[in-house]
């Protein structure tokens, strides 16, 4: 290194607030510590939040400040600066990581990752991810080893919103006041804080990663640089007390069940802008000076960079959970990686004469951005050539069963007690691949998402000339049956009505969906499902099923939640026994672990590895026996003995992947199912 370098660090080093540093290494150690121990930690994740309003203070006053001094504010140069900060080290860490997906992660979720990665390196994961949040199919993807990037990609873009936002006011109102930027920036928090309010009671998960939530928390910093504060030696030892209390507090009485950012969000915010404005002569100031935690804060951005992915990609390679020794080495390894990167990536970079001035803005973005596009290809390609491999396999696995001398024997076939089938009656075959995407036999005609209450429902079967007239309701459980009932209806010259919806299941209780917005829907569209049936001639016989891992019944009147729930069903299949309908109640399937989909993929020689003891399997309750118990005319549908043997639920049977996700059966599957749902349907309609 060169002595203009030397001398260019240590000015910036005498303008560095310790206490600052301090919260920056408070704040990567509660992210840390939450990643690796969830249960202990349980609202670490706050740690993210304390950096959004240091991150606000600092550019905040940095802008500012070459407002006051030069009259405007270089976008160019300002936004130059940013990359040259952050881009080098986040790049270094997205290309590693690729690297580590490709060699170790099982087909199955090399699209999934790759395309995180690639929407990481261009800083806009955070609205991949609230994408797939809201995304049916979606929702049961497995944590990448680059989902901790939504929050880099918060940041950056509000690095880019906020100086355009103050030029914008100081151009209309001709006026490079700290009072104007104070409007400004107050009013844009006010409407943010609402909005974030709103949209944790309404959509929480996409309000988590969405910009527009955390806006105000990079605000609440910013308006904190604005506003000068003078607190005497005794009231900033009080408020610095009460800021880190707060965020400590924070850390341990909240947890991830907690809906955030919502108001719950305003404690470890404020409790950080209470820090900052205690000011650099406070206490906090005088313990950060301590040369580790100096040390740690200088370190935190990098450290921050590494540690998710090692806590990702670790059980991949060791083909099992983590231990609380593995937890202990990804700890240290993350704090040695981060000292490297920051040593021969971040300060390099960060402190080279050229870049540093931000003399040559036009170099730097063309760099960021051929880097961008290079992880963006690689990206690009390695997905591509993972779904032609994927459907390669699929293709042959189905040709197979086609062919296949067993096919009889496929899937819930294998356990017939009436076939004497081989274990492996196709050999090696899996069918679906479990690389292969997930696919969903729902359809749009025949569901309703979280967002309404209509009632949509699609026939199956013959349109004239049918014998029965059956309907079908439920959740997606339900639904991921339609081919099934498609079959029967066909084989059985029935008429199937079929509706579902996103959640939510035909009961008379409230369901506990935290958000507001959807179960007011899903309460709304069971009682249109009352009236639609009311409206019409009785059916002959009414299917349905819901899953028993999610969003169970509300108690009333003293009930236990299991009571609700039995309860809850009894109350309106009856009101449809009374007229005359044969209630036909599937029990729900087992579930299994949440990676279940990778675990096969990962071990195709022995696919039943990865199942569930029965005992964790069919731990939920559905309430269906005892509602079925409870309800003259209704009959239990339960196929558990085909899913499950004496010790485990297998998650492969007769060659058939039997999950699509940890509690989906596949399309494939459910189809072998409709022989024995039709003998129960045939049995208790009394043909």
């Amino acid at each position: 290194m060169t002595q203009p370098q030397y001398r260019t660090r240590a000015s910036r080093r005498q303008s560095i607030r310790a206490d600052i540093q301090g919260l920056r290494a408070v704040a990567v150690l509660l992210v840390l510590l939450f990643h690796l121990w969830p249960n202990r930690v349980t609202g670490g994740y706050v740690g993210v939040d304390v950096f959004f309003v240091i991150s606000g203070f600092l550019i905040t006053g940095h802008l500012v400040r070459d407002f006051q001094k030069k009259g405007r504010i270089s976008l160019a140069r300002f936004w130059s600066r940013r990359a040259i900060r952050l881009l080098p080290a986040s790049l270094v860490v997205i290309a590693a990581s690729l690297v580590a997906v490709l060699v170790l992660v099982p087909a199955s979720q090399i699209v999934q990752f790759v395309t995180e990665g690639a929407a990481s390196a261009a800083y806009v994961v955070n609205w991949v991810l609230a994408a797939f949040s809201v995304d049916y199919l979606a929702a049961d993807n497995l944590p990448s080893p680059f989902q901790h990037f939504w929050t880099l990609s918060v940041e950056e873009q509000f690095y880019i919103l906020v100086p355009l936002l103050l030029v914008i006011a100081a151009a209309i109102t001709r006026s490079h006041s700290l009072r104007t930027f104070r409007i400004v920036l107050g009013s844009a928090a006010l409407l943010s804080l609402g909005y974030g309010i709103w949209l944790t009671a309404t959509t929480p998960a996409v309000a988590y990663f969405s910009t527009f939530t955390r806006a105000w928390e990079f605000l609440a910093g910013a308006l904190l640089a604005l506003v000068p504060i003078a607190l005497s030696r005794g009231a900033s030892a009080v408020v610095g007390i009460l800021g880190v209390a707060g965020i400590i507090a924070s850390a341990f009485l909240l947890d991830s069940a907690d809906a955030f950012p919502g108001w719950i969000a305003l404690l470890p915010v404020l409790s950080t802008v209470a820090v900052i404005a205690a000011g650099p002569t406070s206490w906090v100031d005088r313990a950060s000076r301590f040369r580790p935690v100096l040390w740690l804060g200088n370190i935190s951005y990098s450290l921050y960079l590494w540690h998710w992915p090692l806590i990702v990609l670790v059980p991949y390679a060791t083909g099992r959970p983590l231990s609380t020794v593995d937890k202990i080495l990804i700890g240290t390894a993350s704090v040695a990686l981060a000292w490297l990167s920051y040593r021969f990536v971040e300060s390099p970079v960060r402190f080279s004469p050229r870049l540093d001035r931000a003399r040559r803005p036009g170099f730097v973005f063309v760099a960021m951005a051929a880097s961008i596009a290079l992880i963006g290809g690689v990206s690009f390609g390695a997905g591509a050539y993972t779904n032609v491999k994927i459907e390669a396999a699929n293709e042959a696995a189905q040709a197979m069963l086609a062919d296949g001398a067993n096919s009889e024997c496929f899937g819930a076939g294998a356990v017939a007690p009436t076939r004497d089938c081989p274990p492996d009656p196709l050999g090696d075959a899996l069918i679906p691949d479990p690389a292969a995407p997930n696919t969903d036999t729902n359809r749009v005609e025949c569901w309703t998402g979280v967002d309404s209450a209509a009632v949509n429902v699609c026939s199956l079967g013959p349109e004239s000339g049918y014998t029965r007239t059956l309907f079908a309701v439920g959740d997606s459980h339900n639904s991921t049956l339609i081919d099934t009932y498609e079959t029967i209806a066909e084989e059985m010259n029935w008429r199937i009505d079929l509706t579902g919806h996103n959640g939510c299941y035909w009961t008379a209780r409230e369901q506990d969906d935290p958000n507001l917005g959807h179960r007011e829907n899903c309460t709304a569209w069971k009682a249109n499902i009352t009236d639609w049936l009311d409206e019409r001639p009785a059916y002959d016989g009414i299917f349905t099923m819901h899953a028993s891992s999610r969003w169970q019944a509300i108690p009333v009147d003293g009930e236990t939640q299991n009571e609700a729930t039995a309860n809850g069903m009894s109350e309106v299949w009856a009101t449809q026994a009374a007229r005359g309908a044969k209630i036909l109640a599937i029990r729900d399937n087992p579930v299994q672990r949440d990676d279940v989909k990778a675990c096969i993929d990962m071990n195709r020689d022995d696919p039943n590895s990865c199942a569930l003891p029965r005992d964790q399997a069919l731990a939920s309750y559905d309430g269906s026996e005892d509602a079925v118990a409870a309800t003259p005319g209704a009959t239990l549908i339960d196929f558990t003995s085909i899913l499950c043997n004496e010790s485990v639920c297998p998650v492969v049977i007769g060659n058939a992947v039997v999950y699509r996700d940890r509690d989906h059966m596949t399309g494939e599957f459910a189809q072998t199912l409709a022989p024995y749902i039709a003998d129960a349907a045939k049995k208790a309609l009394g043909d």
